[in-house]
């Protein structure tokens, strides 16, 4: 059982579906697993992982080998989490009026408990100790609302004399706590058994009813927050209700016709060609975003993608894909909307620009260079602060496009072919060696210009199955000489 206290921690909880997540986290899954069951995409499944994991409600478990890529598998960190009720009060403190008999008084003193005893206990825990604690419950009937003061009267004058006998100046002070409520008729949820149940020195309390007594310790320390070293995003958990800025667009121009272009973005077999890499729950993000999130419009060649909202309904202000004939073939051209007011949305909203900047030059070379053939793919991921450039590490941190390029990026990793494209973050290479194929190289942008990790995406063409594993091999034993906390090479 795990105590949260933090509103930051809380409101990563709150959503139905983080819920559901923490839920079946109980026992230890992938984001891809999680994704076929929830019915989403494997890049939604770990967006609200990772804000789980940054609050310290899941965590790494292990990193599994499957099909020639690596899977992190989560597991939610604790079987279950018991909230501060303060977190969630507003206005006056209930305990002030001491109202003996008002029932906000006895809930607000049952979650001061509540808070209380998870505190204690996680110290406890963390010194190795069991914390020491009772629960007496028992039901009685009172044969007039009279009754209940008059038996409150005498319970208190009983308690009084228990503690004077018990008392001892400088002992260990424990206080207790006396409260009473109706109780549900039986076989109703909420009724407690019959009878008197006095629980033995050290187990658990569970229920906020009947007397109880708790250890009054030395003040607790805070809740340890347990921040994520690899994946942690940029995320702002109060986003901007919207912005006034330019729209940020993104736009390639394509040697095919406009028709062939625009079945690529809407065949599903024609999409896998070219978008991202090849991945357990492709066909999921595929359908997820092209298909069950995405709406031809009345103008021909133009596809509007919604914003992605939580319960699968249609929220619109999404991105916008134009095809227009062009001198050379097709330009392809995406405006991206606006940032805000949702929290996803504004959080993935720069990986999501680099991911589109990415693909749409895949798509460029999948329709240019290699239109008839088909792909294969490496990606390499590295999350983190203070990593150096991959850009600078493979010496291709100034190439213009057409121009032809030699690097010898150590490890007998040696690099030739021709520009593609270049960006602020990212830069593309025609590979001799990949069939020719395409690799893209990229730096992750934080805040401020910092980075917070790299990645590469290898697509190769033509490949014999001897040939695919060896460049494997060489580029995961070079990444994972520049990068030791990487995951491995995922195909």
């Amino acid at each position: 059982m795990q105590f949260v206290d933090d509103p930051v921690r809380l409101r990563a909880a709150l959503s139905p579906l983080r819920r559901r997540l923490l839920a079946d986290l109980a026992e230890p899954a992938s984001a891809t697993e999680l994704a076929a069951r929830l019915n989403m995409s494997r890049q939604k499944a770990n967006y609200h992982l990772r804000v789980l994991e940054r609050a310290g409600l899941v965590e790494l478990g292990e990193l599994r080998r499957r099909r020639g890529c690596t899977e992190r598998i989560m597991r939610a960190t604790a079987d279950a989490f018991v909230v501060d009720p303060s977190v969630m009060s507003r206005g006056s403190d209930p305990l002030a009026t001491r109202d003996a008999f008002a029932a906000e008084h006895l809930v607000a003193v049952a979650g001061r408990t509540v808070r209380d005893v998870s505190r204690m206990r996680a110290v406890a825990g963390e010194q190795g100790k069991r914390l020491l604690t009772f629960t007496i419950e028992t039901e009685v009937g009172f044969a007039a609302p009279a009754d209940v003061h008059r038996f409150t009267d005498d319970l208190a004058t009983a308690i009084a004399e228990v503690t004077r006998r018990f008392a001892t100046p400088g002992g260990r002070r424990y206080r207790v706590v006396v409260g009473g409520h109706p109780a549900g008729r039986p076989g109703e949820a909420g009724a407690s058994l019959a009878g008197v149940k006095a629980g033995r020195p050290g187990e658990a309390s569970t229920s906020l009813a009947g007397a109880k007594a708790t250890a009054d310790m030395a003040e607790p320390r805070p809740s340890r927050q347990l921040c994520a070293s690899r994946g942690k995003q940029d995320m702002s958990e109060e986003p901007v209700a919207g912005s006034a800025e330019e729209p940020v667009v993104i736009q390639v121009t394509v040697g095919a016709p406009i028709e062939t272009v625009w079945t690529h973005l809407r065949e599903p077999d024609l999409i896998r060609r070219w978008h991202g890499w090849l991945a357990d729950g492709l066909d999921s993000e595929i359908d997820y975003i092209f298909r069950r999130h995405a709406r031809e419009t009345g103008t021909p060649y133009v596809l509007q993608i919604d914003r992605g909202s939580e319960d699968g309904a249609w929220a619109d202000g999404g991105d916008r894909f134009e095809l227009r004939e062009s001198e050379g073939g097709t330009t392809v051209r995406i405006t991206r909307g606006a940032r805000g007011p949702e929290e996803m949305w504004d959080a993935w909203y720069d990986d999501i620009t680099e991911g589109w900047t990415s693909f749409l030059q895949q798509l460029r070379f999948t329709l240019d260079a290699q239109p008839e053939n088909i792909r294969r793919t490496i990606f390499l991921n590295v999350d983190g602060v203070d990593l150096e450039s991959v850009r600078t590490l493979l010496g291709l941190t100034r190439l213009t496009p057409g121009a032809s390029y030699v690097v010898d990026a150590g490890d007998g990793l040696d690099l030739r072919g021709t520009g593609w494209f270049f960006s602020e973050h990212q830069v593309g290479v025609v590979g001799d060696s990949l069939g020719p194929g395409l690799l893209i190289a990229a730096d992750k942008p934080g805040e401020q210009g910092a980075s917070k990790g790299a990645m590469v995406i290898l697509t190769t063409y033509g490949q014999d199955d001897a040939d695919f594993a060896r460049t494997v091999a060489q580029w995961g034993d070079w990444w994972q000489a520049r990068y030791p906390d990487a995951e491995g090479p995922q195909t």
